[in-house]
């Protein structure tokens, strides 16, 4: 393809010719003539060498605002040496950990350079990443040749996670697997559950003598939390509404992070945790235990798009028969515009299963239409928040800029 350079060239050429006609100048003619020819020698003379090359990935799994490392490798298969300017293609939420996006670089015949940079993706989603754009010119710049490097390659960024060391949720229903969830039932463990007397057996380290000096009569004992499995049911919103705000500050992606968090938790505690995301319909990530897991729910909510308005109410009648009593479930969603969390609340406190609503604050910026909008936005939602604290709901709001973990701090105080 002609350059910039040799269009400009070709363009002067043709107006001197034009302007030596009219004025019947025929050394502007001539000059017109030589400079013409200039390009279309070059064209004869002009032999691209075959560029080549690679890209290499140090991850295609990473979290929000991690970097990946890239190695890309160029090669010139020519005899000649070459310039090659090679350019990287992304998505707008994908951006070059480097000083400059484009390489400028200077390759010698039958070698190869390599270029080492970072690549960083600030919001959740699977991305992909185009093959590389280069492009190759001859010694004077007045002809260039493009092309492709490498392939098309796959990156899924995951929503960042906070550490959490806890939640609110004691599950009362044992399960046959070895984990470290735990629940309020006497057994063997590290967490005081109470005090009962001595029986024949006890092993005498369990005899709590302040207590035993009090009676006179009797000894009595600790009784630990007994540590097991539980079945934990995360609910995410993922309704129309939660894409409100900008690409990287809106309730879903607040959502998404929560979520990330609580799930890392509990599946760290080899508990079993399913993940059902509803907005349109909904999606389940089914029970299972383990990082595999961890990696199935991390993706779902990379993938995590808004859409539809499924109320959560119904949501969770149609999960009554998939619950075991007293089972923890955690439900992460803003409450925005969704009244019906008050009746979920009811279903669930009438199977006795434990109720954590996880709400990410409202958005700094202005998501409705005028302040007065705002202002009944925010006591609708605080409402509702009273709403499910009187239902038994343990309530966890979560301010824009808090993480989980200082949000759970303020609930235990309070």
């Amino acid at each position: 393809m002609m350059t910039r350079k040799a269009f400009l060239t070709l363009t002067s050429a043709l107006l001197l010719a034009l302007a030596g006609l009219a004025v019947g100048s025929i050394p502007l003619v001539l000059l017109a003539a030589a400079l013409a020819l200039f390009p279309v020698a070059t064209l004869a003379v002009t032999r691209f060498p075959e560029i080549g090359g690679s890209r290499r990935l140090a991850v295609d799994r990473l979290f929000e605002g991690d970097t990946c490392e890239v190695e890309l490798t160029v090669q010139n298969t020519g005899a000649s040496p070459a310039v090659v300017e090679v350019a990287e293609e992304l998505s707008p939420l994908l951006r070059i950990e480097a000083p400059e996006t484009v390489h400028t670089l200077s390759i010698p015949g039958n070698a190869m350079t390599m270029r080492d940079y970072g690549l960083v993706a600030p919001i959740r989603g699977h991305y992909s990443v185009p093959p590389a754009r280069y492009r190759v010119t001859d010694l004077f710049d007045t002809y260039a040749r493009e092309g492709r490097l490498a392939t098309q390659q796959y990156v899924s960024v995951f929503p960042k996670r906070n550490l959490l060391r806890d939640m609110p949720v004691r599950s009362r229903y044992p399960m046959g697997l070895i984990g470290e969830h735990g629940v309020s039932q006497p057994g063997q463990g590290v967490e005081f559950f109470g005090l009962r007397e001595y029986l024949p057996g006890d092993p005498m380290r369990a005899v709590n003598w302040k207590a035993s000096a009090r009676l006179t009569d009797t000894l009595v004992v600790n009784q630990r939390e007994k540590e097991t499995a539980a079945e934990v049911t995360l609910l995410l919103d993922a309704r129309a509404i939660t894409e409100r705000g900008t690409v990287g500050d809106n309730p879903l992606l607040h959502c998404c992070r929560a979520a990330a968090t609580v799930a890392s938790l509990y599946l760290g505690r080899k508990d079993k945790l399913r993940l059902i995301t509803y907005g349109e319909g909904t999606r389940e990530v089914a029970y299972d235990t383990g990082e595999r897991q961890l990696y199935k729910v991390l993706e779902a909510l990379a993938a995590a798009k808004a859409g539809g308005n499924a109320p959560v109410g119904q949501v969770v009648d149609g999960l009554l028969a998939s619950l075991r009593p007293k089972s923890p479930v955690i439900l992460v969603s803003s409450l925005e515009g969704d009244p019906s969390s008050v009746e979920a609340a009811t279903l669930l406190r009438s199977l006795n299963v434990q109720f954590v609503v996880v709400s990410p604050g409202m958005l700094r910026p202005l998501a409705v239409a005028s302040e007065t909008e705002r202002a009944e936005v925010l006591a609708e939602r605080e409402a509702t928040l009273q709403q499910l604290r009187a239902f038994g709901a343990r309530v966890i709001d979560v301010e824009p800029d808090t993480n989980l973990q200082d949000a759970l701090m303020v609930v235990g105080r309070a």
